[in-house]
């Protein structure tokens, strides 16, 4: 693969092949490592009141639908969605996941009803963005009254940054100057809250690098 600095949130996706998660599932440990530890804290999150049972789900950058494809397993009686602006992504997750609805579809503007959904997940996506105010806005849009968010990314520590580097000059170079809108814990905390979300609860995996925040939405 050609690599070069994007210049566009698509041109990031095009670095990254559909069955990217896939294949590094099976072949990496590191990523084994990561994705199953983000994995089971979002399911712990969106599954630890048992009293919420969401009908509608939607999962907002869902690439190739792995991630997408686990939530759907721990709600077996919701229709769950999973969104991607990239076309080939979109079309590899329809052809490999059965029983989840994928959509194409831009996170800044989501082609989707307001107030569908119970529970949106985003998870890795908002620092790929060039607007991650407006995403966050679209999903509190599609969220019923009530609803809940869950939205987990790196925290942009020195550490993380460290290890990110020495990442994306090996085994996941595919990433390279994929980060366009890095925002620590702190500023996305206080994103969540300025659009109109009440932080629920908040927790960190991997010494501090990435963080996940359950919000509500306000009204």
């Amino acid at each position: 693969m050609t690599q070069h600095s994007p210049t566009s949130s698509h041109d990031i996706l095009e670095q990254v092949p559909p069955e990217y998660y896939d294949v590094g599932m099976q072949r990496n440990r590191f990523q084994r490592l990561w994705h199953g530890r983000k994995w089971a804290m979002l399911r712990e999150l969106a599954t630890k009141d048992r009293a919420f049972t969401p009908a509608e789900v939607l999962d907002v950058g869902c690439a190739g639908g792995l991630t997408t494809s686990q939530i759907a397993s721990w709600f077996p009686n919701a229709r769950v969605t999973g969104l991607d602006a990239f076309d080939e992504a979109v079309l590899y997750a329809r052809k490999q996941r059965a029983g989840v609805n994928f959509v194409l579809g831009d996170g800044h503007e989501l082609p989707l009803a307001s107030e569908r959904f119970d529970l949106v997940t985003c998870a890795e996506t908002l620092e790929h963005l060039g607007d991650p105010r407006r995403a966050v806005t679209e999903m509190r849009r599609c969220l019923r009254p009530g609803g809940i968010a869950i939205v987990a990314q790196d925290t942009d520590s020195l550490l993380f940054r460290t290890v990110w580097w020495v990442w994306t000059k090996s085994r996941g170079e595919v990433w390279e100057h994929a980060h366009v809108n890095p925002l620590n814990a702190k500023a996305l905390k206080g994103l969540l809250q300025e659009v109109g979300f009440r932080v629920l609860e908040t927790r960190y995996t991997f010494f501090g690098m990435e963080v996940f925040y359950k919000a509500q939405r306000t009204d």
